[in-house]
């Protein structure tokens, strides 16, 4: 199976890009709709890599409710949260992990597809972490990017937050860095305006990278 790896920061339309490729009769995966694998998803289920830190969404926390009461507490992050606490005690880490990764891949499909955001600090990504998976056996990565300029202001327009807490300056020297690493990375980079123009182009040259049929184009207004 092909691990296919969307990344990008905010606002360049990974989403949509997720949504678009979940659509290929090729690809399974994690709908972008269920929130909580952004991170979680690919720093503990697929890396195998248990949270270690207390406050690392609450899993500490959650583990050591009554599972009675555990939907409260593991709401935050949703499925599949509400039964994990459970099972975490009943199965242990390891097992819990592999459980939760197949049931999502479908394995009558070629390709699984993620995203999540700033994988790029990831030495060797995703070629080490398919590696360490035991999941796949081969990887593609896309690069979702957009003038920061754009970003800023399309981030301010989307989080009633973003200007009260967000330091733009630190924010472009992430974006200046993060996007200097990708360009020592194998990927197809997915450039925002060009997918403004012409999604569908856009991602059939994606689907033909990633060696995937393409399916239904979901419409392009996600990132204003």
């Amino acid at each position: 199976m092909k691990f296919i790896s969307i990344t990008g920061f905010p606002r360049t339309g990974t989403t949509w890009l997720l949504r678009a490729l979940l659509n290929s009769p090729d690809c399974s995966g994690v709908p972008a709709e269920l929130g909580f694998p952004r991170i979680w998803w690919t720093n503990t289920v697929m890396r195998r890599d248990w949270p270690g830190n207390p406050i690392d969404l609450g899993w500490k926390r959650v583990a050591t409710l009554n599972p009675l009461k555990a939907k409260n507490a593991a709401s935050i992050i949703a499925w599949p949260g509400l039964y994990c606490a459970n099972w975490l005690k009943r199965i242990g880490p390891t097992r819990l992990l592999d459980a939760i990764a197949n049931e999502v891949r479908d394995l009558d499909k070629p390709a699984f597809v993620e995203k999540t955001p700033c994988d790029l600090w990831v030495p060797d990504w995703p070629a080490a972490y398919v590696e360490k998976s035991r999941l796949f056996d081969d990887h593609r990565l896309i690069v979702c990017r957009r003038d920061f300029g754009d970003i800023w202001k399309s981030a301010a327009r989307k989080y009633d937050h973003w200007l009260s807490t967000m330091d733009r300056d630190d924010y472009q020297g992430q974006y200046d860095r993060y996007y200097e690493a990708a360009e020592g990375f194998d990927a197809c980079l997915m450039d925002h305006g060009r997918v403004s123009k012409d999604p569908v182009a856009q991602f059939e040259r994606a689907c033909e990278y990633c060696d995937i049929s393409p399916g239904e184009v979901p419409e392009w207004k996600v990132t204003t």
